[in-house]
C-alpha cells in the first residue's frame, strides 16, 4: 500500500473512532437527562399522591421548629405603610418538611404571599405518635409591623402581640419573641362527640426566659375549647424578646383552631 493511501486510511479510522465516541457520549448524556426527568416526574407524582393529614392528629410529641424564616415585607405594604397579621395552616410531613401552606385568616391580603413564601422555608422536627413520625397540620401566625423610624420590622413568625397591658411594645423591642416549641391543643372529647368546631384566641405573657407565665382567653367561639387551648399554650416555649441587648418579658396572642376530620363531623 502506498504511503499516501495509508495516511488517508489512518485519518478515516481516526475520524470513525471520534464519531463513535461522540455518539456514545451523546447517548449517555441523553440517557442521564431522561433519568433526571424521570426522577423529577416521580418526585412530583409522589408529592401529588401524598394525602394531607386530618386537621386534628393525635400525637405524643408535637413538631418542633428547627429553622424559622422571616417573611419579606411587601413593597406595596411598605410604601403605603400598611400593617397586619396573617395566620397560616402548615402541613408538616413525617420528615419535618413543609408540604403545603394555606392562609386560614388574614387582616390584609397584601401580606398573604409573603407569609406563605416564608412558611414554606420552615423546617421542623416531626411530630411523633407511638415513637413514629407523623404528618400534622399546625397554625403559625406572621405579623407585619412597621418599626419606628426604620420603616419595616417584618414578623419572624411569632404570634401577634396583644394591644392591652403589653409589658413590651413592638416599637420598643429590638427583637420580637420567636417560637421554639409548639404544642397542638387536644380536641375536647365533648366537642368531638357533638361534632363541634371553633377557634380560641389566647393572650400569653412570656417572661425573660421565654416561658409563658400567664394565659387568658381573649376571644372564643365556644367555651368547650378554652381549657384545651390554655393547656397547650402553657407548654409553648419561645426565644425571648430582646431590648437593649437584654431578654425582656412581652405578650403575644396565640390562635388555636379546632376542626374535625371529615369522617368525624356530625351528620
Amino acid at each position: 500500500m502506498k504511503p499516501k493511501n495509508l495516511v488517508h486510511l489512518l485519518l478515516l479510522m481516526s475520524l470513525a473512532t471520534a464519531l463513535y465516541a461522540q455518539t456514545v457520549a451523546e447517548k449517555a448524556t441523553e440517557t442521564q437527562s431522561l433519568q433526571t426527568v424521570d426522577d423529577q416526574l416521580l418526585a412530583q407524582d409522589q408529592k401529588a399522591n401524598k394525602q394531607p393529614p386530618p386537621d386534628y392528629v393525635q400525637y405524643d410529641q408535637p413538631p418542633e421548629v428547627v429553622k424559622q424564616v422571616a417573611p419579606k415585607y411587601p413593597a406595596e405594604a411598605l410604601k403605603d405603610k400598611i400593617e397586619g397579621s396573617v395566620w397560616t395552616e402548615i402541613w408538616v410531613d413525617e420528615r419535618g418538611s413543609v408540604v403545603d401552606v394555606k392562609v386560614s385568616k388574614s387582616e390584609n391580603a397584601v401580606f398573604n404571599q409573603a407569609a406563605i413564601d416564608a412558611a414554606k422555608q420552615w423546617v421542623f422536627k416531626p411530630a411523633l405518635a407511638k415513637e413514629k413520625p407523623v404528618a400534622v397540620k399546625i397554625s403559625v401566625p406572621f405579623r407585619f409591623k412597621l418599626s419606628e423610624g426604620k420603616g419595616v420590622a417584618p414578623s419572624k413568625g411569632v404570634p401577634k402581640k396583644s394591644p392591652e397591658k403589653d409589658p413590651g411594645t413592638t416599637k420598643s423591642l429590638d427583637a420580637a419573641p420567636e417560637v421554639i416549641k409548639m404544642v397542638q391543643a387536644k380536641y375536647p372529647e365533648e366537642a368531638s362527640k357533638k361534632g363541634l368546631e371553633g377557634s380560641v384566641w389566647l393572650r400569653v405573657d412570656v417572661d425573660e426566659s421565654g416561658k409563658p407565665t400567664s394565659v387568658s382567653v381573649i376571644k372564643s367561639d365556644s367555651k368547650v375549647f378554652d381549657q384545651a387551648a390554655i393547656d397547650a399554650a402553657e407548654q409553648w416555649v419561645f426565644k425571648p424578646a430582646m431590648k437593649d441587648g437584654k431578654a425582656v418579658s412581652t405578650t403575644v396572642t396565640l390562635p388555636f383552631k379546632f376542626k374535625l376530620a371529615e369522617g368525624k363531623k356530625e351528620k
